[in-house]
């Protein structure tokens, strides 16, 4: 295929891809002939040492130039090149960390890492002469220049960072507060041997690979949903066939949940397995038993392997829901002896994969009993929550379990709270042409509002009224759904003790509402006669045109019933208190 029929087909200028086309061709060249002289122009070039198998000097470390060559530049914004002869900086033999950052921001990857990257990196000056950040993305506040001695705009791949590493003599490299993309690197690095500061790569590489964790949770004797690793099509077939459906489907070493997948019947299971096998080819996928209707909880917590502090949470929405897109609230609001086991787990963990720094490990719990489903040797994307809701910043806690000790009796510290804090995600469903709006165990909202108060009613409404196009509804509600119908019931009745007429689709019915069609509900809509719509699930061949419809005229969307139900509660708050949030702790 020529190139130009190519431009014609992507939109992209031939001048560029001419470029990419002679990239192609000196590589193919060099395959065919392993001319090491051709080396140097291809590192040039931009083709990394595993591509050619080699293992080539390090590059050359160059200054940006800020001031366009009118001034010498004085900035500290660095990269690594071959396309030079000469270093712009002088390395010396300060203390020195290299912190790797979260890279693009994305669904999944936003300010919660880039708190945790900087809040850091000023606590790290307290241990080092020199700190430094390696990222990609400069639209972060991680990548301001005045942050850190050196920030290195760069790939953040194993050669890079190892090559750095040496060249710049850094005594560490810090993989935990950037999110995923520093944790897939761990024990890559490690082996290269790059100094982990923190939890080591062997036991960061046993949490993420769910084949190791899971088998790691058996041995300790702490209870998991039932799983096998996805290795042969009859094991997974018998395995379906003995604990029944519906099963959850996890790649190793993702963020947001990406490609998990919850399957109701085998042809749901052989598509989910393919789209997991991609995204995680290095790794077995696992398949466990989903448990429906379970509550799902989680810990942010700091330790020096011996002892833990921890955050409590809780999420509103029942298992099965990302996380991320959860509303979740804190401290956690449940059965005194499931918080009690949950606090053993996370002090047995720590034990035994000496966990130094920070971590995030997560439950479900049902019929009084907790069950592991996570556990995050990093930062996670609540630790900023956690932290804000109660004035105890983890992340400067997971430094001292590093550096020295933690210096509280209990095993498992979780200070008293003096108030509740809810977390709402903030989804763009009306930006999303045409997307379907649902949540499930793969993370789709964009962003998050959070809020204290001294009630759970009074942080959920500040809280969800912090995110758009969220509003208390005046005069209409949609409430329907094919599950969790006892929660659709009550959060009708609440409404319509709060003097708000509610609707009901004929094809998803809720008792003692009016009933009508899809068609007339979007009519009701338009007309603003409904100011907000509760459901449940994912029910695209009843409601595609009204969800769309609601997105599009940014109706509040409630899509859980059980955070509706909670909602229906919270709109009864007469007054929201407003204070300064050190006066919640």
């Amino acid at each position: 295929i020529s190139v130009r029929r190519v431009s014609k087909i992507i939109g992209i200028d031939e001048f560029f891809l001419r470029k990419i086309q002679n990239v192609v061709k000196v590589f193919e060249s060099y395959k065919r002939s392993k001319n090491k002289k051709k080396i140097d122009s291809l590192k040039k070039l931009g083709f990394c040492d595993e591509q050619l198998n080699i293992n080539s000097k390090a590059p050359y470390i160059k200054q940006i130039d800020t001031l366009a060559g009118e001034w010498p530049a004085s900035t500290n914004y660095l990269y690594t090149t071959y396309n030079a002869s000469e270093d712009d900086i002088k390395s010396d033999k300060k203390s020195k960390a290299l912190v790797i950052g979260a890279g693009t921001f994305r669904i999944g990857v936003s300010v919660e890492f880039d708190w945790c990257t900087t809040t850091l990196v000023d606590g790290l000056k307290n241990y080092f002469d020199e700190v430094a950040i390696i990222n990609y993305n400069p639209e972060t506040v991680s990548t301001d220049w005045y942050r850190v001695e050196k920030l290195y705009f760069d790939e953040i791949t194993k050669e890079t960072i190892t090559k750095l590493y040496k060249k710049e003599g850094f005594d560490y490299v810090v993989t935990f507060a950037g999110g995923q993309i520093g944790n897939n690197l761990a024990k890559e690095l490690e082996d290269k041997k790059v100094k982990i500061l923190g939890t080591c790569g062997k036991s960061v590489d046993i949490a993420e690979d769910r084949n190791k964790f899971s088998n790691l949770l058996e041995k300790l004797n702490i209870k998991q949903p039932p799983w096998i690793s996805a290795k042969s099509k009859k094991e997974i077939e018998e395995f379906a066939k003995e604990y029944g459906f519906p099963l959850l489907l996890r790649p190793s070493y993702v963020l947001s949940g990406s490609a998990m997948k919850i399957a109701k019947n085998f042809k749901e299971l052989y598509s989910y397995l393919r789209i997991a096998a991609a995204v995680s080819k290095k790794y077995p996928v696992v398949v466990s038993k989903f448990i429906s209707g379970a509550e799902e909880t989680e810990f942010d917590c700091a330790t020096d392997s011996k002892k833990v502090f921890g955050v409590s949470m809780k999420h509103i929405e029942e298992a099965g829901v990302h996380s991320g897109d959860a509303t979740i609230v804190t401290p956690y609001f449940g059965e005194k002896r499931v918080y009690e086991r949950m606090k053993e787990i996370a002090v047995t963990l720590a034990n035994e994969l000496s966990i130094k720094g920070v971590f995030n490990i997560q439950f479900i719990a049902k019929d009084s009993e907790p069950y592991v489903i996570e556990l995050n040797l990093r930062a996670s994307r609540s630790m900023p929550f956690c932290s804000k809701s109660i004035g105890y910043n983890i992340i400067n806690l997971g430094l001292k379990g590093i550096f020295s000790n933690l210096d509280f009796s209990e095993e498992f510290f979780e200070p008293k709270h003096k108030a509740f804090a809810v977390k709402t995600p903030q989804f763009s469903w009306g930006r999303l042409r045409g997307a379907y709006p649902f949540v499930g165990p793969e993370m789709r909202s964009t962003g998050e509002s959070a809020a204290l108060g001294k009630s759970i009613n009074e942080a959920l409404l500040k809280s969800w009224l912090g995110a758009f196009p969220n509003r208390i509804p005046e005069k209409g509600a949609l409430v329907y759904g094919l599950s969790n119908k006892k929660f659709l019931e009550k959060t009708s009745k609440n409404l319509k003790n709060l003097g708000i007429d509610v609707f009901s689709l004929e094809e998803a019915p809720i008792q003692k509402t009016t009933q009508i069609s899809e068609e007339n509900a979007i009519k009701l809509i338009n007309n603003g006669n409904v100011d907000i719509l509760i459901t449940d699930n994912y029910l695209k061949s009843i409601d595609y045109n009204l969800r769309r419809t609601a997105a599009d005229l940014n109706i509040p969307l409630v899509l859980n019933a059980k955070l509706g139900y909670f909602l229906s509660k919270a709109f009864k708050e007469k007054q929201l208190q407003i204070l300064e949030m050190k006066e919640y702790w």
